[in-house]
């Protein structure tokens, strides 16, 4: 029996995908309220995106919506 088999690529990949999803979305959303650029987001998937799109959120301009 061998350790690795080609469907661990597929299981990897769906967990990955889904982690990826549940961290982007509400960056996505934190974004748009704030009035930045939401595709920005998207970043957080590579390494160390992450990081720096927490970065960009944290450090730039917001658009506050005053009644």
């Amino acid at each position: 029996m061998e350790l690795f088999q080609p469907w661990h690529l597929v299981v990897l990949l769906i967990i990955s995908s889904l982690l990826a999803l549940i961290y982007v979305v509400p960056l996505w959303v934190i974004a748009g309220k704030a009035g930045l650029q939401k595709w920005a987001t998207i970043a957080a998937i590579i390494p160390f995106g992450a990081v720096v799109v927490l970065y960009y959120i944290a450090f730039s301009d917001w658009k506050h919506n005053h009644p």
